[in-house]
């Protein structure tokens, strides 16, 4: 993460940490965990992916549920005492399993074409990728890494949701367009990152 965006991440954190203390104390009573939070994004996300074609605007309301799993769980975590890195994968990997499945639904119900959509999958997935092992070079994990990136690749998955709401309440459908612009950035910031990885020298802080 640059020192930038940290700032702003942290400034996020605390406002969530604020505003979900009441809901954490409730889900806490009732033994749940960020992890089955977690993972309930998930299955919310699998409904969305079968029902998308025939109630687009009932998949709109599961996305919106599933937006605010992914806010929740990390206060939650952090509520409990439980944050850590292995966590933090936990988090990471429903995150994107739950893009997947959003970007396998719409291209099911012919909202996204297959190929621009698996294309902006792809590069999404391998963005992330590329900047975990940045992130790593620089910070040592308790577990076996820091599933820890920036935010740039996530900006583009919540603008793809914000365009499906779009689509899913009578407007245009802009998906196509944008998904292929959104490739097109992060082939550029794919490029720059593979680029300094290979150059880096990693340097471990505790």
């Amino acid at each position: 993460m640059q020192p930038s965006e940290l700032k702003i991440y942290n400034f996020w954190v605390n406002i969530r940490n604020l505003v979900f203390k009441p809901l954490n104390l409730l889900l806490t009573k009732l033994g749940v965990s960020a992890d089955m939070v977690s993972y309930l994004g998930v299955l919310v996300m699998i409904i969305f992916m079968f029902i998308v074609e025939s109630h687009p605007i009932t998949a709109f309301w599961l996305l919106f549920a599933r937006m605010l799993i992914d806010i929740l769980d990390g206060p939650l975590a952090r509520y409990q005492k439980t944050d850590s890195d292995r966590g933090k994968f936990v988090d990471v990997l429903m995150d994107n399993l739950g893009f997947a499945l959003f970007i396998f639904g719409v291209i099911k119900a012919g909202v996204l074409d297959g190929s621009i959509g698996a294309s902006y999958l792809f590069l999404t997935e391998l963005m992330i990728v590329l900047m975990i092992i940045r992130y790593n070079f620089k910070y040592r994990s308790e577990w076996f890494f820091r599933a820890s990136a920036g935010s740039f690749p996530y900006n583009l998955v919540y603008a793809s949701y914000v365009l499906f709401a779009i689509y899913a309440f009578g407007g245009g459908n802009y998906l196509n367009g944008a998904a292929q612009i959104f490739s097109a950035a992060l082939v550029l910031r794919i490029i720059t990152d593979y680029w300094i990885i290979q150059k880096a020298k990693p340097s471990l802080k505790r």
